[in-house]
């Protein structure tokens, strides 16, 4: 819904958060005879978030229990994640405006904390689903000879989920800061080295050479050795 209120009319997302702390101020504004009806509104805000919110346990629990369509999925669980990432210090702002709601601010702040978290494992799953079915040696046989002679088809496939994860790099990076140390685990037991930092630069890396690792192998399928090199430089 945010997407399209921002693609369809950019003025009307700010537009509706402007309304919303509009009436938020006209009745916290008055005198105390006013505050039932504000603790209303906020309750009736309180329960419209956490309602839509519902959709982000949707989404990540289907993801986490697909084990087929990771790389198809996964575009449409980051924009899910840029959304809470984004929208939520603008949603919690009006709670935090709001008289006598600094407990409910609190909960609803732990609320989307926690629906980020849940998000992010969501995501790194994903990823190292797609990973993994990348690695599988089957994946990398050259069969029959004559496809020695191109590029092989899991190379274009794995550069294709490469741009995928460079052009989502913003949203990436922030899932890689919250699964910092599996991350790091990830990349210690997947490479020769232990970058410091966590980012979609060290992932594609990563990617990029274990792939090399995976032609190498199969290269040593191929009986011509002239077809070997042909095959390795393609």
């Amino acid at each position: 819904t945010q997407l399209e209120l921002r693609t369809k009319w950019p003025a009307a997302a700010g537009g509706v958060r402007k309304a919303v702390r509009y009436f938020l101020l006209l009745a916290t504004g008055k005198a105390a005879e006013r505050e039932q009806e504000a603790a209303q509104l906020v309750r009736f805000a309180e329960a419209s978030v956490l309602r839509m919110l519902d959709f982000v346990d949707a989404v990540a629990d289907a993801a986490l229990n697909d084990d087929q369509a990771a790389a198809e999925t996964l575009p449409g669980m980051l924009q899910v994640y840029t959304c809470v990432v984004d929208d939520s210090p603008a949603v919690l702002a009006l709670f935090k405006e709001a008289l006598g709601t600094a407990s409910m601010f609190d909960d609803m702040n732990g609320v989307f904390l926690r629906k980020r978290s849940k998000l992010s494992d969501a995501v790194w799953s994903m990823v190292e689903k797609v990973r993994a079915s990348f690695m599988a040696d089957d994946c990398w046989r050259v069969s029959p000879p004559a496809e020695a002679g191109g590029v092989h088809e899991t190379t274009r496939l794995m550069m294709n989920y490469v741009m995928l994860l460079w052009r989502n790099e913003g949203a990436l990076n922030l899932v890689l800061q919250d699964q910092r140390q599996r991350f790091r685990m990830f990349l210690s037991e997947h490479d020769d080295y232990c970058s410091s930092s966590s980012s979609v630069a060290d992932l594609i890396k990563n990617m990029i050479s274990s792939s090399e690792k995976q032609l190498e192998k199969a290269s040593n399928f191929i009986s011509d050795p002239g077809l070997r090199y042909i095959f390795l430089m393609n």
